[in-house]
């Protein structure tokens, strides 16, 4: 689906797709602003008490009891500061894409118990749609970050402000850990939310359409008893013909639904394959906290930067399953 793919500005944009990326980029804006403020922060905080650069990390910092309690608790929110930036945007971008199939089911004279059915559908996929938003942007966020301070520290350098781009250094390795360490967090905890209702929906129309079936083969089957008139006989053959012809067009789709959703759900899994990498991420921004090499400055920003941009590789082919009112009367059966 266009929308969920990475959108090129040269591109003839649709209004969805304009409001998608100025989502992104003022999220991307405010999330730059939380990161330079934490950095300052810790920095201003590293010459205030003695404290080891290990000990600026979010989850290091509560341990301390040499720094005020409000301090402590403003370093170490900064993850949850990120994943709220996240969770809303996804949600932001997500939710107005199932206004037009909400709307026209609402106007849809169907049944309470189809428009229930559908209802559920359409939920389960939003659910769908705004967990995989949620993660792609937690690893955009990811590259974004990175790029943007290593451009700091690049500038620092050329400009030969020594003590400014040690500190950006520092302050990278730092950025690189948590965000690591978030990132980690973030995909083992993931789960595509809405696939087991869609699943257990599937699985009800399913046994509802074999069961139909079963009773249409009888009913042809008995059909063909002596003493029924042919011309009779024969309409009602076709009509159950057209009938199991319906359930055939009905479970094809429903296969080709679901084999989206499987290879979303293999690409997700694709992405929890970066872990060993993520970690090893960590640990080396880890070792370059604990010993800041000054002749290697750049090198290990730059291989830092190409670690994460071969990270997020594996979501370029995430695609998102798109429902529309006629999909999703197909899906369920629903005729007006």
């Amino acid at each position: 689906m266009k929308d969920q793919e990475a959108i090129d500005p040269t591109d003839v944009l649709t209004p969805e797709q304009y409001r998608e990326m100025a989502e992104r980029e003022a999220a991307t804006e405010a999330t730059k602003e939380v990161i330079e403020k934490h950095i300052d922060d810790i920095m201003k905080l590293r010459e205030k008490f003695p404290l080891d650069d290990m000990d600026l990390l979010s989850a290091n910092i509560t341990h301390r009891r040499n720094v005020p309690k409000n301090v402590k608790q403003q370093i170490a929110a900064l993850q949850a500061k990120m994943a709220m930036i996240i969770e809303e945007v996804a949600l932001r971008i997500e939710a107005p894409k199932y206004k037009s199939p909400q709307e026209v089911l609402s106007t849809m004279k169907i049944s309470y118990n189809e428009k229930t059915r559908a209802n559920s559908l359409i939920s389960a996929e939003k659910h769908v749609h705004i967990s995989c938003q949620s993660l792609k942007i937690a690893i955009d966020f990811f590259s974004e970050l990175n790029k943007h301070t290593f451009e700091k520290v690049e500038k620092a350098r050329e400009a030969g402000e020594k003590r400014v781009e040690r500190n950006l250094v520092l302050g990278n390795a730092i950025l690189v850990y948590e965000l690591t360490d978030f990132l980690i967090k973030y995909i083992r905890s993931f789960e595509l939310q809405g696939i087991s209702d869609i699943e257990r929906l599937h699985g009800d129309i399913k046994d509802e359409v074999d069961k139909l079936r079963a009773e249409e083969e009888s009913r042809k089957e008995a059909v063909g008893a002596e003493g029924i008139d042919p011309g009779v006989r024969d309409h009602i053959v076709s009509d159950i013909e057209n009938r199991l012809k319906s359930f055939d067009i009905l479970e094809e789709e429903w296969d080709n639904y679901i084999e989206q959703i499987d290879g979303l759900k293999a690409e997700v899994e694709a992405i929890a394959g970066k872990l060993p990498t993520l970690s090893a991420i960590k640990d080396n921004a880890k070792g370059q906290i604990k010993f800041l090499q000054a002749a290697a400055v750049m090198n290990i920003v730059k291989s830092n930067l190409s670690a994460v941009q071969a990270s997020i590789s594996s979501l370029e082919g995430l695609k998102l399953v798109s429902l529309s009112p006629d999909r999703v009367r197909l899906l369920l059966g629903i005729s007006e």
